[in-house]
């Protein structure tokens, strides 16, 4: 019933940076080319999730959808936050003023700013992207910034005035990082 998938898979595992990581699959999915309809899944090697995500995201037919996904180190907690921006009057345009993590989200059931009192930005553990949101959104897309390229790329996209939505039935595990020490 879903027709003919076409599925190309990038690995760029030889990279420590996770924004150049992902800003290569972009391009390499741009360079795949079709006028057809064509999407972005991102899934980190450390997340653990149903394999019905893809069909779940997909079928909201979004142009960014992100699983729920949670932090790796402690206080474990939702990774959805409000970004918040301000009116610059020497530059003439909106700039980032602040960014709320929501501890308090709507349970199952598919989110975006209206449902978080601002606009929103989520983790991309777990996340499909329609690719004609990258040919409408201008370079960088997911810069590695001290803020992580996920958020960053929330950020661009509400730039652009692009949508935004996490499903929050579609639930995440993420691996916990810590430390270990030999000596």
């Amino acid at each position: 019933r879903l027709g003919i998938l076409e599925i190309m898979i990038c690995d760029f595992t030889r990279t420590s940076l996770v924004g150049k990581a992902r800003e290569g699959i972009c391009e390499a999915a741009l360079a795949y080319g079709s006028d057809g309809e064509n999407y972005v899944l991102f899934w980190d090697d450390d997340m653990r999730y149903d394999y019905s995500a893809f069909l779940k995201l997909w079928r909201h037919r979004k142009p960014v959808v992100a699983a729920l996904a949670f932090t790796s180190r402690y206080p474990i907690h939702p990774v959805i936050y409000t970004i918040t921006r301000k009116y610059d009057p020497v530059n003439q345009q909106k700039v980032f003023e602040a960014s709320q993590p929501i501890f308090e989200y709507p349970r199952d059931r598919l989110i975006s700013d209206a449902d978080v009192g601002g606009e929103i930005a989520f983790g991309a553990g777990v996340m499909l992207v329609d690719t004609r949101v990258l040919k409408e959104v201008p370079q960088p897309w997911l810069a590695s910034t001290g803020c992580g390229e996920d958020w960053f790329f929330c950020y661009r996209l509400a730039e652009h005035n692009i949508p935004r939505y996490v499903d929050t039935s579609v639930k995440t595990q993420h691996k916990i990082h810590m430390p270990r020490w030999a000596d």
